[in-house]
């Protein structure tokens, strides 16, 4: 178990402790009275006798662990204790279909100017659709790993468990697992009328002008793709704000926990309040859960969370919500959400390699 501990100012904000590793090395009498369960039963190779026992072990842990955390509550540097919560990727989600292109041609507006903040699992600036020919930087940047920016994709920061045994944890992008958030970097931002490798598609993002920020949270190895923890997210969070990112997008998400102890609908509710807007992904999990069925982060109060349609729009189908997305009530805190919906199915965009899909 995990948790993430809030400090007072006069120590680091944001600091995670492996609180179960610590309370094991200090307590050898736990280890004792573990091993002292547990031989036998390894000893014996009686399968019936090995399971108890190691969900007995497994139980005493626990107890003596929640039985700790109190102590460690009362220490007068900690302010809040939060649990770790393990996030992961929820892929999906044009202009046209939205109205963007319209926009585009009544206003002018393309995003000139505006940061857009990738909260994900890293972005190849390399891909060509993130061009940045014709770009220059803006004032004070690039941040972060100047290896991976350039004058579209300004910042580049990776925020890595610090327990981390995973290579490539710490590097803003990652040539194995980095495959989420290049393709909704694309579709916030992708330059306007880039041509597939094959010339039949030519493609833009919704605000094609705007500059990327890179903000790699999602590090931990998985079969679908990377996942990431709460202390790393809330850090890529406040990091974007501090860098001064107009907007921040997170498609991921989690089963939401009690609202006042979840740490990354807490550091969106924050960034709103430093006038940062948030758009998250709703969730995929109407399919197995149904109603009631939104995610974590998309349950913060002041993010706006956004379901995914099909069809409509000039489209030959019909204007759904797609069955996967997921719908409200949030299922703890019983709040209306999700709050807009937006395409969610068969969005093109970039893909790792410098290739689309």
């Amino acid at each position: 178990m995990r948790v993430h501990v809030a400090f007072t100012p006069a120590v680091p904000l944001v600091v995670a402790l492996d609180v179960a590793l610590g309370l094991i090395l200090a307590s050898p009498v736990i280890v004792g009275q573990i091993w002292g369960f547990l031989a036998p039963a390894l000893y014996s190779h009686e399968k019936r006798v090995v399971i108890p026992v190691l969900v007995a072990m497994v139980a005493m842990f626990v107890w003596r662990l929640a039985r700790n955390l109190p102590r460690l509550a009362r220490l007068t540097f900690v302010r809040k204790i939060y649990p770790s919560v393990r996030y992961h990727l929820a892929t999906d989600t044009s202009p046209s279909v939205i109205g963007a292109d319209e926009l585009h041609a009544t206003t002018g507006a393309r995003g000139d100017g505006i940061k857009i903040g990738i909260v994900d699992d890293g972005v190849d600036s390399t891909n060509p659709f993130l061009n940045p020919a014709d770009y220059s930087y803006p004032a004070g940047f690039p941040k972060g790993g100047r290896k991976w920016t350039t004058p579209k994709v300004i910042v580049a920061r990776a925020f890595a468990p610090a327990t981390s045994a995973y290579a490539n944890a710490k590097l803003p992008f990652d040539p194995e697992l980095s495959d989420h958030g290049i393709h909704v970097a694309g579709i916030a931002a992708g330059n306007n009328n880039t041509p597939t490798r094959t010339g039949s598609f030519r493609l833009s993002g919704i605000a094609p002008r705007a500059y990327l920020g890179n903000y790699k949270a999602l590090s931990v190895p998985s079969d679908f793709g990377a996942n990431g923890n709460s202390p790393e997210l809330a850090a890529a969070i406040e990091a974007a704000v501090r860098d001064g990112m107009d907007v921040i997008t997170l498609s991921l998400g989690e089963t939401e926990i009690e609202p006042s102890r979840d740490l990354v609908a807490r550091a969106l509710n924050a960034a709103a309040d430093a006038g940062v807007v948030s758009a998250v992904s709703a969730g995929n999990d109407f399919g197995e859960l149904g109603f009631g069925s939104i995610t974590s982060p998309a349950n913060a109060t002041k993010a706006i969370a956004v379901a995914a349609s099909s069809g409509g729009h000039g489209s030959p189908d019909v204007d759904n919500i797609a069955d996967f997305s997921s719908a409200g009530p949030t299922p703890y805190s019983l709040i209306f959400k999700p709050d807009v919906t937006a395409p969610g199915e068969s969005v093109a965009s970039a893909a790792p390699g410098g290739g689309f899909v």
